[in-house]
């Protein structure tokens, strides 16, 4: 990789806006909330890979007509990315299997939604690579289904803990 100091929501909004017909073709919506101020050190190809793989992901294994959030924000001195899904969710017990190259939950590895289970590795390994780390949880909303999937990266800016979010909310252009 090759990191150099960049404006990260212009990278996820031009690979959002890339992924915008796949996920029509999903009757998906896409509702991205992003943080226009922030930079980071970061490898501009390797972060557009990490968005495209949670993003694809979250359009194969949720229902059509669901809604994905994306969100770029500030926490401490770095910076976080998240997509949150509204599909089935990740068991906790396979939370950390995932990220196994060609690792498929069982109910994926037997349905018809195909993929080789090398993409949450891909993610994980840009992420370190780029200085930061990625991790699964459930959604925190209460009685909401779903993955949410965060990637944490270098910022190089000042910045509180849990900071407030000046927004954008965009959804890719048809």
């Amino acid at each position: 990789l090759s990191l150099h100091r960049a404006q990260l929501a212009p990278i996820v909004r031009e690979a959002l806006d890339a992924f915008a017909p796949i996920a029509r073709s999903r009757g998906v919506t896409i509702d991205a909330t992003l943080d226009e101020s922030l930079e980071g050190m970061v490898d501009a190809d390797g972060l557009r890979q990490i968005l495209l793989n949670l993003v694809d992901n979250a359009v194969k294994y949720g229902p059509p007509g669901q809604t994905i959030r994306v969100t770029l924000g500030a926490v401490g001195d770095g910076v976080v990315l998240v997509v949150q899904d509204e599909g089935p969710g990740i068991p906790e017990d396979e939370r950390q299997r995932v990220w196994a190259p060609y690792y498929r939950l069982a109910a994926d590895a037997e349905g018809s939604v195909g993929g080789s289970g090398i993409g949450l590795s891909v993610v994980r390994d840009l992420a370190e690579r780029m200085g930061g780390h990625a991790y699964v949880s459930a959604r925190r909303e209460v009685g909401k289904r779903g993955a949410r999937f965060v990637v944490e990266l270098q910022g190089n800016r000042e910045a509180p803990v849990m900071a407030p979010v000046a927004t954008a909310t965009t959804t890719p252009s048809a």
